[in-house]
């Protein structure tokens, strides 16, 4: 689920705009088929590369549903109760790249790993399904709308590239180090014309406002806390410890739950009371938090 995440941060400046262009329930529709046709071939792939490529597939999905559930569920829920809302999108955004992998160590302890797809397909055709029956288009998109095709390499470059960077740093720093920066550099081009262009594909003005940069930088760190562990407690317990992907799983499960039952309580404190209080309290669990992870002695086996 991470790197589904990551791959579909590319895709997600191209949504601002398709989201603008299409209505809701073809972007769903296609969102959903592109995901569960990369999950049929993913369960299908006979070697690296073609299990890459579905994965991309898949990620084109995950970018657009992502944006397009916010902007569907701020549209129709009131202000009043966007905390809530919020809430029960940090629920789903959150406890699913948590709760995936012990479900996924399960699977690939006891059978083979195309069943982390072939399990996935039907909820995916059960979504569709659902999707085409009952969904109802929200906002009035403009069929006129014009894509910037220089906007769309730029930030499809620069987000490729940064990504590509920081996956190659452990193997090769050098080859790492030139993708990163040529991916800034790309991605401060692409900021540039948004800036200049009448009607840009992502808005950039809204950095202006302290309180939404302020905000977007938290945002970030805590992904940052919550990813990184994600990605490196699971390694160490499997590659240097030696345990099964069963058993590093467990030991994510905890966080998990924990992360899912607070999104849903913070929601709701959130329109009772605001979001300073809670951020100044999320912040500060989560500095607590790391101060055992950096005094704590781990004994590992030699390899």
């Amino acid at each position: 689920m991470a790197d589904d995440c990551l791959y579909a941060g590319k895709w997600i400046p191209v949504t601002a705009f398709l989201i603008g262009r299409f209505t809701t329930r073809q972007l769903t529709l296609f969102a959903l088929g592109s995901f569960t046709l990369g999950t049929l071939l993913s369960a299908l792939s006979v070697n690296f590369s073609m299990l890459l490529i579905s994965r991309l597939i898949q990620a084109i999905g995950v970018g657009i549903i992502i944006p397009l559930m916010q902007v569907v569920m701020f549209t129709i829920v009131k202000k009043a109760q966007h905390g809530t809302v919020m809430g029960i999108i940090g629920l789903t955004t959150g406890f699913a790249p948590l709760i995936g992998p012990t479900i996924a160590g399960f699977i690939i302890n006891k059978l083979s790993w195309r069943f982390l797809f072939w399990l996935v397909l039907p909820i995916g055709i059960g979504l569709i399904i659902a999707t085409i029956v009952g969904m109802q288009n929200v906002g009035n998109p403009n069929p006129e709308a014009k894509l910037d095709i220089r906007s769309v390499s730029y930030s499809t470059l620069g987000f490729g590239l940064l990504l590509y960077g920081t996956g190659s740093l452990t193997q090769n720093k050098q080859l790492g180090l030139i993708a990163i920066i040529a991916g800034l550099i790309f991605i401060v081009v692409f900021i540039f014309r948004q800036l200049k262009l009448p009607k840009p594909m992502l808005d950039f003005r809204v950095f202006k406002n302290r309180q939404f940069s302020l905000s977007l930088i938290l945002v970030v760190l805590s992904f940052i806390t919550l990813i990184g562990p994600q990605a490196v407690i699971p390694t160490l317990i499997q590659s240097a410890m030696h345990h099964t992907a069963l058993t590093s799983a467990f030991v994510l499960l905890p966080g998990a739950l924990a992360s899912g039952l607070t999104s849903l309580i913070a929601g709701k404190l959130y329109d009772r009371v605001g979001g300073k209080i809670l951020g100044l309290i999320g912040s500060l669990t989560v500095a607590l938090s790391m101060f055992p992870s950096y005094f704590s002695r781990c004994t590992l086996p030699s390899l």
